[in-house]
């Protein structure tokens, strides 16, 4: 058996996580048929009820919510900083497995969103784990943000042995940035995600339905206190009032700390009372969201996976989104990301979200013709990842 861990991803309850890992293992098997697959996971008992077909968990923690405990890791941090000391608490198994491990085992790290942000320390420190052990790494799925991309973090990109890009903004930026090593592009692999279909209202199924989804991190990433809400709340009065849609609240990321559901429970308290708007549950997996999304007229996503969801069921959709992801993946299929990404950082005023909404309303049907002409090549691109992981697992 040839060992293959998937690491880099927190939790299935965390459906974008979900949608990659189940649509990466099934990849991981056809690229190397004896593979005996393992998942590092911050929530080993949600995962295995989501990924039975996972051979072997590498159960890590979470840090406990304990004031004692955090006030102990700041002063650990302080005073001996090289220590990592949160990060080899969290990941005592995940490097205590690294021991055990022959160095012919493919590690692929599977958090597309890792590099999107501020440098992930946490990573590069089991990378330097893995590196040690003489084992490969690779980096599957990613986008990178390039304003965030400086010489730490291209020391740590630089050691993977291949990088898999799923937009062609972080390959231009990383080609740019003087990365030389092997640049693989390919669509993001949620988009081979199958469709579960989920008992809906009636009026969902004729599709006079618009999608909406809003996340904590689209919302913390503002530059106004408050305007992402007051933007959702706008959009939704003027559905409601100017057309005759309903919405449907739709969760994609249902953690406890940054949960969707939570975050649009307000909303929903709002306007519950016009008896045109649902919110769905909290309690589905990716294919069944995916099932749900497909059936909306427009879908107005923050979660990245959510509008990969609508992108590949050809759902016209406009992004509130936050970095490199939303733009690369919507300039891929459309040319460009103007008027289809709308930045947290331009919610300036409060109808901003309404503006862009209408706009995207008018080329609806326009847009929905290019995805159904484009989808299939973007569906293509994201399986032939296997053969191009298959040549970087036998050299």
């Amino acid at each position: 058996m040839s060992n293959v861990v998937l690491y880099g991803h927190g939790s299935s309850l965390n459906h974008g996580c979900e949608a990659i890992v189940k649509t990466t293992e099934a990849m991981v098997r056809r690229a190397v048929q004896d593979a005996d697959v393992y998942l590092s996971t911050l929530d080993a008992d949600n995962d295995r009820k989501a990924f039975p077909f996972i051979d072997h968990f590498i159960e890590n923690r979470s840090v406990p919510n304990n004031l004692f405990f955090n006030v102990a890791l700041y002063f650990g941090a302080k005073f001996f900083p090289s220590r990592d000391l949160g990060n080899a608490y969290r990941y005592k198994e995940f490097y205590r497995r690294i021991k055990t491990f022959s160095p012919d085992t493919l590690w692929i790290s599977v958090g597309g969103d890792n590099y999107c942000a501020a440098a992930p320390r946490w990573l590069y420190r089991q990378n330097e784990a893995i590196d040690r052990s003489g084992a490969r790494r690779i980096l599957w799925g990613a986008s990178v943000e390039p304003e965030t991309t400086g010489s730490e973090m291209m020391a740590d990109l630089n050691g993977y042995q291949a990088i898999f890009v799923r937009e062609s903004i972080t390959r231009d930026s990383l080609i740019e940035k003087g990365y030389t090593g092997n640049l693989l592009y390919h669509a993001d692999p949620a988009f081979t995600l199958p469709v579960s279909t989920v008992r809906v209202p009636d009026s969902m199924k004729s599709g006079d339905w618009i999608g909406v989804n809003l996340s904590p991190v689209v919302m913390r990433s503002e530059t106004v206190g408050g305007v992402t809400y007051q933007n959702y709340r706008s959009l939704l009065e003027y559905i409601i009032k100017e057309t005759s849609y309903n919405v449907a609240l739709i969760p994609h990321v249902v953690l406890p700390e940054n949960s969707d559901y939570q975050a649009m429970s307000q909303l929903y308290a709002e306007f519950k009372d016009t008896g045109r708007i649902l919110q769905i549950p909290d309690t589905y997996t990716a294919s069944e969201y995916k099932g749900i999304i497909s059936s909306c007229k427009l879908f107005v996503g923050a979660r990245t996976h959510a509008t990969i969801a609508a992108y590949s069921t050809c759902v016209p959709t406009l992004v509130i989104g936050y970095s490199v992801k939303a733009k690369g993946i919507a300039k891929d299929l459309f040319g460009s990301y103007t008027g289809y990404v709308l930045p947290v950082q331009e919610l300036d005023e409060v109808d901003r979200l309404t503006g862009a909404f209408v706009n995207a309303m008018d080329r609806a049907e326009s847009d929905r013709q290019r995805l159904q002409a484009v989808i299939p090549g973007f569906v293509e691109s994201s399986l032939s990842a296997a053969d191009d992981l298959k040549k970087e697992y036998e050299r």
